[in-house]
């Protein structure tokens, strides 16, 4: 049986050693991943990326795994984001195609950078 995972964005307010106003913005549903990043770009926009499983789900849009989503620091989804109104498409992929994520950065200029692990990792 393959383990399963979910990702999911949370915020909140830093109050002491306490979070206050606590919302989920995102939630992947059921699934697989290695883990997360995030970045924010400055202008209200957050890049979160999710592993992807051993399997076809980073090629597919109608998972959220094996990409990285762009959203509103609100949650929701820009309108402008490549996905958005295609029938059986996750809204708030970015790009697609990952399996695991090492570093996200948004750079000044508004270009996402992106490292991942590369194909031969399983076997060192």
């Amino acid at each position: 049986m393959r383990p399963e995972s979910r990702v999911s964005l949370f915020r909140g307010e830093l109050a002491g050693h306490g979070l206050l106003h606590v919302q989920q913005l995102f939630a992947g549903g059921s699934g697989s991943t290695s883990g997360s990043r995030l970045a924010f770009d400055g202008h209200g926009l957050v890049y979160m990326t999710t592993g992807g499983p051993f399997d076809d789900s980073p090629q597919r849009l109608d998972t959220v795994y094996g990409k990285v989503l762009r959203l509103n620091d609100d949650g929701t989804i820009p309108k402008d984001n490549p996905f958005v109104g295609r029938p059986g498409a996750r809204g708030e992929i970015f790009s697609m195609g990952h399996r695991d994520h090492l570093g996200l950065t948004v750079s000044p200029g508004g270009v996402v950078l992106n490292a991942e692990e590369g194909p031969t990792a399983a076997m060192s």
